[in-house]
């Protein structure tokens, strides 16, 4: 099991020969894609994996509480159920057997399924292009601020809508502080990697100029 893109980096890793590699090697594939679904394209057979999971209250900005399994039907029995509650056991029923939960919120399945409405309509293409840009623009201005130090790995096929970053000499909740003074949220990660930023399709150009100039008031600060 692996995350496609990894939560505290932003790092998106090669999914699809990694599935490969556990196939080649006899093991199932599951991938983790809490930080991918909503961010980037994402398609489950084209990935070769056995299962993918998500969180969709993060890119996807479902409610709270939300999640989705997809599972390979030639491999669903290996898998075990965790929950007993009515026809658990019944293999006839294909991946619906995971589901013998009880009662479910169904406030939060309508949230859910008008988060999935509101993405399909802004088009996950479009949202991807975006992401891709704000993220382009925040990191070749980071570049240009000779304090900062980027965390996240900075090769393009690596590269997701997160970057975390930091500047010499200024601890990362004091980053973080000084971002939400201007109303922009970000996440410390400790002070050897600083601050994660998530350039999603709420973000605009503008936001990302003000976390460039505040980076660079702190930088040279800092020096």
């Amino acid at each position: 099991m692996f995350s496609h893109i990894t939560s505290g980096l932003g790092a998106l890793l090669p999914a699809r020969e990694l599935c490969a590699l556990a196939r080649e090697r006899g093991a199932l594939a599951i991938v983790d894609g809490a930080q991918a679904v909503g961010q980037i394209q994402v398609d489950v057979r084209a990935l070769g994996c056995d299962a993918y999971v998500g969180s969709p209250h993060k890119w996807m900005m479902a409610p709270k509480g939300t999640g989705f399994m997809f599972l390979r039907q030639d491999v669903q029995k290996r898998f075990w159920t965790t929950l007993a509650s009515y026809q658990w056991d019944n293999h006839e029923d294909g991946a619906f057997r995971f589901m013998q939960y009880g009662t479910g919120s169904v406030p939060v399945v309508d949230g859910f399924l008008a988060a999935l409405r509101f993405i399909e309509r802004v088009g996950m293409e479009r949202i991807e292009r975006w992401d891709a840009m704000l993220t382009k623009r925040l990191r070749d201005g980071l570049a240009q601020i000779p304090a900062v130090r980027t965390a996240s790995p900075l090769h393009p096929d690596l590269t997701a809508a997160i970057t975390t970053f930091r500047v010499e000499g200024v601890k990362a909740k004091a980053l973080q502080d000084a971002l939400w003074e201007r109303r922009v949220r970000v996440r410390a990660q400790g002070d050897d990697r600083g601050v994660r930023l998530s350039a999603h399709l709420y973000v605009s150009p503008a936001d990302v100029d003000t976390v460039l100039d505040v980076t660079s008031r702190l930088a040279r600060r800092g020096a």
